[in-house]
């Protein structure tokens, strides 16, 4: 099968969107599938084999992501001479106009994966946000009824679509996750690095550090934790336009080196700050899946997450993990209890190794060719009944 993947986030940028698509393009081509993927170029964009790169401006409200510019004379005839089966857009905007366009003019079957809670990030735009909310609802409904299957990373999503009265197909297939890093390393390196004693308890995040993860909220729970336990650390994995807000509000709260600011860490590293880490915690409210929290469990980590979004469905509440309400107090003591009672500690985190092999990227790979094959049947079928 030739597989077109329409995309307004790829490398060098890096994030769970970015992350989705190379995990799924390595195990689609393990199992023999080619995949081609159309992308903005970067100016440290590096040339490799099937992929095509478009021009792009920098964002305005992120300069280190780029707009692509969808115009090109020469896509329709280059997706025709690789003669591809199915074309996959992973946004409804700009790319996924183009790739949307293509399948149209070639009449090749469409799929688009909601990645993203566009209505959720509503708070971005300067004012109006409420009527912001409301047209992204609407321009999502629109482009997914405009697809012949639409992919929910979790049942979350999918229910909330239904929601919006979508009649496309939908299908839920969460990222899987490659599961032999996790048996290959150990972490211990984090830990040195970063001088975290042995009896040292590590909560960890990893996450962009944008408006919408709610870490501000994290670092009040936090200080309410460090109020009750001497013998705990917080380490924020990741980067993005709060940073510098974040570190002016761990002042503020005197937390110190308490707070870990450990950055941008490539894909690599970041399983090993899973297996440094003895705690995931996760107060993010707009979640489409979630998939940090399942990385976090194969790393043997129990969550306390917010009860929002997609963590309420990747979170098993009482099994591996917490759910809360987002009230900094009760988050505080969910953490405080869980990570003091051994016992029970233990439980959750062999019960989060079991949830995460249930997410392996094998798994999800083959529901996500199961869906593609479903809908070439069906075109097949209209085809025939067409003759």
């Amino acid at each position: 099968m030739k597989i077109g993947f329409f995309t307004d986030s790829y490398k060098p940028y890096m994030s769970g969107v970015v992350k989705s698509i190379e995990t799924f393009t390595e195990q689609l081509q393990k199992k023999g599938h080619e995949v081609y993927i159309f992308a903005p170029n970067y100016p440290e964009a590096e040339e490799e084999n099937n992929i095509y790169r478009f021009k792009s401006i920098p964002a305005l409200t992120n300069p280190g992501f780029r707009l692509a510019i969808p115009i090109s004379t020469r896509v329709v005839q280059e997706v025709k001479e690789i003669g591809l089966d199915i074309i996959h857009t992973h946004s409804p905007f700009l790319m996924g106009w183009l790739g949307r366009f293509v399948a149209r003019k070639l009449d090749i079957p469409l799929v688009f994966t909601y990645h993203t809670l566009y209505e959720e990030y509503a708070h971005y735009a300067p004012f109006g946000q409420q009527i912001a909310r409301k047209l992204a609802i609407k321009y999502s409904r629109d482009y997914c009824q405009s697809c012949d299957l639409v992919i929910a990373p979790s049942k979350f999503v999918e229910n909330m679509l239904r929601g919006y009265r979508i009649t496309t197909p939908i299908k839920t297939v969460s990222t899987g996750i490659d599961l032999n890093p996790y048996r290959e390393k150990d972490g211990l390196w984090v830990r040195a690095k970063y001088n975290i004693k042995d009896d040292e308890k590590v909560l960890l995040f990893v996450g962009r550090l944008g408006q919408e993860k709610n870490v501000a909220f994290l670092l009040k729970v936090f200080k309410e934790v460090v109020d009750n336990l001497t013998n705990v650390k917080l380490m924020l994995v990741g980067d993005g336009p709060q940073r510098q807000k974040l570190v002016r509000l761990k002042e503020e709260l005197s937390l110190g080196n308490k707070v870990i600011f450990a950055g941008w860490q490539p894909p690599e590293k970041v399983v090993d700050f899973y297996l440094a880490g003895d705690l995931f915690v996760f107060p993010s409210m707009t979640e489409t899946q979630g998939l940090v929290t399942i990385e976090a469990m194969a790393g043997g980590l129990p969550v306390v997450a917010v009860n929002a979004a997609g963590s309420k469905v990747m979170v098993d509440d009482g099994l591996n993990g917490l759910l809360v309400k987002p009230k900094k107090h009760i988050f505080a003591q969910a953490v405080i209890d869980l990570i003091t009672h051994k016992t029970r500690y233990n439980l959750f985190m062999k019960n989060a190794l079991k949830k995460a092999e249930s997410f392996s990227i094998e798994v999800m790979t083959d529901k996500l060719l199961e869906g593609y094959q479903e809908i070439l049947n069906a075109g097949d079928e209209f085809q025939k009944n067409l003759a």
